[in-house]
């Protein structure tokens, strides 16, 4: 038998929504190249509406978002703007491939790849649970003596 107990992880170790730049291109060009069409890299999923509620805020425009399409790009062209709609996972190495200028994505998903981004913000929006499943004999093990 295998029990098992979820944690919440800490605000700090887990927000969820973060606006990743590439490092190598902010420090080239003394801050995110601005010239011309500006690339988000937004994330499906949960973090999704959350994002096109802070742009509606923002008065970017978010009206192809918000249908249901298979469309993976967006333009703007009257606002300079694309949106490139991909799995969480790819929003990095779309940032750090130069893809996209900014992504939108979760900090877990940051964490657990190394690729070259630099966190400009928290948007403080978002959350991620952390479950263990553990043999019953070590359920009350704290999470610590784990690592």
């Amino acid at each position: 038998m295998v029990a098992s107990f979820k944690r919440e992880i800490s605000a700090n170790q887990c927000k969820s929504a973060l606006i990743s730049v590439n490092q190598r291109q902010e420090a080239k060009k003394g801050g995110v190249k601005m010239a011309g069409k500006l690339t988000i890299a937004l994330s499906k999923g949960t973090l999704l509406k959350p994002t096109i509620e802070l742009f509606e805020k923002a008065k970017l425009p978010t009206d192809e978002l918000k249908l249901d399409s298979r469309s993976m790009v967006f333009d703007y062209e009257d606002r300079n703007l694309r949106y490139i709609m991909c799995r969480p996972t790819d929003v990095p190495t779309y940032v750090e491939q130069g893809a996209a200028d900014v992504g939108i994505v979760g900090k877990d998903v940051i964490v657990e790849q190394t690729k070259d981004v630099f966190e400009l913000a928290d948007l403080e929006f978002g959350y991620c649970r952390f479950v263990v499943a553990v043999p019953r004999e070590l359920a009350t093990t704290p999470l610590k003596d784990f690592n």
